[in-house]
């Protein structure tokens, strides 16, 4: 085959061996006898193949003459461009290098001729390890003590295989080489060596002016010290000090030239009786003797003028030692006269303390006598305290005992208004649910004010809407009020205040049921009004009025006004609401005359912070719509009055009942039945230690479901309705309003 690539003379060369080739075959196939006709057929494709063969090698040749003009001509121009490269590399103040697969393709003199005898080694094509090797040995490579030129060429090595890498070589005749590697694409590396000598000659010959002027300043700075300094080298000669030296031992000027022995100097405060020399031997010399380094040296010196001399002595490395004396001599005389005068004052302290003793003892007897009395109060405060905390606990315990039969009583009237009653029974029978009503209303007054007085009552202090509170008591006083010929109007508000909303409900509620109640005919109105960053909660009644001497009793428990023919109860709203409003930091006044009416006003925080309002569902009267049918619920209750009570309200409503007095009878009971129930009904306080908590957790835990569940108690502590929300179980108070037990039943069961 013909490479266009080969030279003009290989082609010619192939084309005539491939006509030697033809020629041949024609003349074989001649002397294989065949005829002229077909000879002469052959001799004239072979002359036009020959002739188109030759034509095609005519117009080789000229393309291959053209190319080898063009590459003839690219050569040029690469070797002047080649030229160009090394006439800038060899300009330039840097060595410069450049390796190609760690190969060197190019440097300048610069480079080559860093060391001198190994300039001649450095070629082209040279691998860099080679190069690295050749300058490791050169004998103008400045190594270390410790060095050889094969940790020379581990270095540099391990530097060359780095990204980038920069550091310093240092040569012959204080010279000094920085030398930077950087990689570039295609396996290329960059090395420049650049001559730093002149930058270090000049760093350091100014760290030598700083260190100099440093030494100067020293110098000055001791010179100028109101103490003496001086310091003596291992032989014992004075090699530097100052005029505080001279001047505090008293010394002629020539003993404070450098060269001065040590011995000299002692011997001179000696006999001239500068200084008492015995502290001096005694401790100083045998300091000197000693070869313990580190240990420091403290003497007082006195001269025999009266100036003492605080002298501290060091020793240093090279075996000498530095003095520095300090005059305290004005330190010393102080320290005396205050030492004399702590020995006045202590005398006069004793006499002092000599006459305070009597009158101490005259203080202790009458201190006796203070305690004898403060114990009496104290205790007379104790046992008040107690039976006030006594009475606090009753109620508090007694509160699951009193409305657990007030409970079932409920329970047994809601049934029996259920029934077909007559005119005079269905009156009675209204009468005893207002009786049950003010029963309950005044338990739970009684139990609010326990809550109060004992330590630590539960306030959730929350934000929201007046309305929350101001429409519900519209919704509940305006039938009392039009029942009773009064004209009750409350002014609509959507301020947002911060307050314990249960407590001002009932804050407010018993305020407006006092208005209601002690107006026989008339106004009452409920409204708020705007105080700075407050409200005023304002209930003006038209009413019978308060005269001024029993503006202050009405608070007081048990305490009430005279009012033929009204429902007064037991005089404990008020009560309630003076400690409810000073516990909850709410300023309660009051403005009445008798005969005129009263306004009580309630001044309660504001929020800048607006709360969407609560819309309050109104009350709808019980209807049976089957809803409830076929629902089954259990029923845990312990009181059999309750039990029984209970289980006919939930019958009567269409749901399937199984009662059950403990948790184990419960768990019995459902594994008996075989089925789940829809819903839970616990009292909280069952016999012992078991309580509805535990009876719907084990049922919950016995049959695998998550049962919605309802607690009814007593108690109304925060600890327990937060117990009760961590099981997602919702809290019925005693008595039930069956209103909201059928709502929750209905919401459990949907």
């Amino acid at each position: 085959m013909i490479d266009p690539d080969d030279p003009p003379e290989v082609q010619v060369g192939k084309l005539q061996k491939v006509v030697k080739a033809l020629m041949w075959r024609v003349e074989q196939n001649n002397e294989k006898g065949r005829t002229p006709y077909t000879m002469f057929q052959t001799a004239i494709n072979l002359e036009n193949e020959v002739r188109a063969r030759t034509v095609a090698l005519q117009e080789t040749l000229e393309q291959l003459e053209q190319t080898h003009g063009d590459l003839t001509a690219a050569l040029q121009e690469a070797e002047r461009s080649r030229q160009i490269l090394l006439d800038a590399l060899e300009v330039m103040n840097e060595g410069f290098a450049l390796f190609s697969d760690d190969r060197l393709v190019i440097c300048n003199d610069r480079f080559k001729n860093l060391l001198p005898d190994v300039s001649a080694q450095i070629v082209e094509e040279m691998t860099f390890e080679d190069y690295a090797r050749i300058v490791s040995c050169s004998r103008y490579l400045y190594l270390a003590e410790d060095q050889c030129g094969d940790d020379w060429l581990r270095f540099r090595l391990a530097q060359h295989g780095r990204q980038q890498a920069t550091f310093i070589l240092r040569l012959p005749n204080d010279q000094w080489i920085q030398i930077s590697d950087r990689k570039m694409p295609k396996n290329r590396v960059a090395i420049l060596h650049t001559d730093i000598t002149k930058m270090v000659r000049e760093q350091r010959s100014r760290g030598k002016k700083v260190l100099d002027e440093q030494a100067r300043l020293a110098r000055a700075t001791i010179d100028h010290m109101s103490q003496g300094v001086c310091t003596f080298d291992a032989g014992h000669l004075l090699v530097a000090s100052n005029s505080g030296f001279g001047e505090l031992l008293s010394l002629p000027f020539h003993m404070g030239q450098n060269g001065t022995p040590l011995k000299t100097i002692l011997d001179y405060l000696e006999k001239n009786r500068i200084i008492n020399s015995n502290l001096l031997r005694r401790k100083f010399l045998p300091w000197m003797g000693d070869k313990i380094t580190h240990r420091k040296l403290q003497l007082e010196l006195h001269r025999f003028d009266g100036t003492i001399i605080d002298a501290s002595f060091r020793k240093l490395p090279d075996g000498g030692f530095v003095v520095s004396f300090t005059d305290v001599t004005t330190e010393r005389r102080a320290t005396k006269a205050l030492s004399e005068a702590k020995a006045t004052l202590e005398q006069n302290v004793r006499e002092r303390t000599s006459e305070l003793l009597e009158a101490n003892k005259e203080l202790l007897r009458k201190t006796r006598v203070q305690k004898q009395t403060e114990q009496k109060l104290r205790e007379a405060k104790e046992e008040a305290e107690a039976a006030n905390l006594s009475k606090t606990r009753f109620l508090a315990a007694a509160s699951h005992d009193l409305l657990q039969p007030l409970n079932a009583a409920k329970l047994f009237l809601a049934s029996l208004t259920q029934t077909r009653l007559e005119g005079t029974q269905n009156d009675i029978a209204e009468r005893l649910g207002q009786a049950f009503n003010s029963v309950e209303s005044i338990l739970d007054a009684l139990l609010d004010l326990s809550r109060l007085d004992a330590k630590g009552a539960e306030f959730t202090i929350t934000r929201f809407p007046i309305s929350t509170v101001l429409e519900p008591l519209q919704a509940e006083y305006e039938q009392i009020a039009n029942r009773d010929g009064v004209d009750l109007r409350v002014v609509p508000s959507s301020i947002t205040v911060v307050s314990d909303q249960r407590y001002l409900h009932r804050i407010v509620q018993n305020l407006l049921s006092n208005a209601v109640k002690y107006t026989t005919c008339g106004k009452v109105l409920l409204g708020c009004r705007r105080r700075g960053g407050h409200i005023e909660i304002q209930v003006f009644d038209t009413g019978i009025g308060i005269a001024k001497k029993d503006q202050k009793r009405i608070f007081e428990e048990f305490q009430r006004l005279a009012n033929d023919g009204a429902d007064q109860g037991m005089g404990l709203g008020l009560s309630f609401v003076e400690r409810a409003c000073s516990q909850l930091g709410h300023d309660m006044q009051l403005e009445s005359k008798p005969g005129q009416g009263s306004l009580f006003s309630i001044k309660v925080e504001c929020s800048q912070q607006a709360v969407a309002p609560v819309i309050f569902p109104k009350s709808e009267p019980e209807v049976f719509n089957g809803q409830e049918d076929n629902v089954l619920a259990v029923l845990v209750e312990n009181d059999l009055n309750v039990l029984h009570a209970m289980t006919g309200t939930l019958e009567r409503w269409g749901i399937s009942v199984i009662p059950a007095k403990s948790t184990q009878e419960l768990l019995f009971l459902v594994d008996e039945l075989g089925v789940p129930p829809d819903i839970i009904i616990a009292d909280y306080h069952l016999d012992g230690d078991d309580t509805g908590l535990s009876a719907i957790r084990s049922l919950r835990q016995s049959v695998g479901q998550n049962i919605p569940s309802i607690l009814v108690t007593a108690d109304r502590s925060r600890k327990l309705k937060q117990s009760a929300r961590k099981m997602g179980t919702e809290v019925l108070t005693k008595p039930v309003e069956l209103q909201a037990l059928r709502s929750l039943v209905r919401w459990g069961i949907q």
